[in-house]
């Protein structure tokens, strides 16, 4: 068996979740491929070769996929083993050059297609590094990969959680599901423990007790309070990203303490 994703141009694909995934189900289409499935294509086969190319045996480092471009449709299929690796190449490249994509082998898998009112900067964080849960790990993600992330994360069929690292001690991890995510931001410090672990919140209030936020993989207990919008998320993880300042409706609960300071 393999493993399949869709890729498809958003420009062509119809609009709602439910007539999307029809549409991809729908039967083969003998069309020839649009400009963009054609660019996805050559993107593609940089990482993964056409499988009509592989070797009787395969040397370390080689990877392959059978590609079937149809009109705005390209079914792309590997090994089982390839899963994570592929996955993580094809999500980044979609948000690089704008296409949408459908994990297939995953019982209700993510769907996702960007949002053309987004506009976000696609230059790379030159040493910065972003670990998707089950997304693999990208050196220097661009403000777009970041961004994309969070929508993974809102998507209860998607992660449970990302980590981008920006240094040592230095960085911001955000998680949560389709009920909101948490954002938690970790800088250097001078004094002891060497670092400030802060969470963000919508007010300044500490009262109340933890709840369970649920993602797609596990939950994480926080405060009502910390429980974020996905509008919210993708602009605080985007400013600790650049280094900017963060919305004044923004607060921060420092739990440095939790951490045995």
């Amino acid at each position: 068996m393999s493993y399949d994703i869709h890729v498809f141009d958003p420009a062509a694909a119809p609009i709602g979740r439910e007539a999307l995934r029809a549409w991809l189900a729908g039967p083969a289409r003998d069309e020839q491929p649009s400009a963009l499935i054609t660019r996805a294509v050559g993107a593609l086969q940089q990482f993964y070769r056409p499988l009509s190319e592989a070797p009787d045996t395969l040397t370390e480092g080689e990877h392959f996929a059978d590609y079937a471009p149809e009109g705005a449709l390209l079914s792309l299929s590997a090994p089982w083993y390839e899963a994570e690796d592929l996955t993580a190449v094809v999500h980044r490249l979609a948000t690089e050059h704008g296409w949408g994509f459908e994990d297939v082998s995953v019982t209700d898998g993510m769907l996702w297609r960007p949002d053309p009112a987004r506009q976000v900067d696609p230059t790379p964080l030159v040493g910065a590094s972003l670990t998707v849960e089950n997304g693999g790990t990208h050196a220097d993600p661009s403000p777009a990969l970041l961004a994309a992330s969070v929508d993974w994360i809102a998507d209860h069929r998607g992660p449970a959680f990302a980590i981008l690292t920006l240094g040592e001690d230095d960085y911001v991890q955000y998680a949560g599901g389709r009920d909101g995510l948490t954002v938690e931001r970790r800088t250097p410090a001078a004094t002891p423990p060497g670092f400030r672990h802060t969470v963000a919140a919508t007010s300044a209030s500490t009262a109340g007790h933890l709840v369970d936020l649920p993602g797609a993989t596990r939950s994480f207990r926080v405060l009502p309070n910390e429980v974020l919008s996905a509008p919210d998320a993708v602009t605080l993880v985007l400013a600790s990203a650049r280094g900017a300042t963060v919305p004044a409706s923004i607060a921060w609960h420092d739990i440095t303490s939790t951490f045995g300071a």
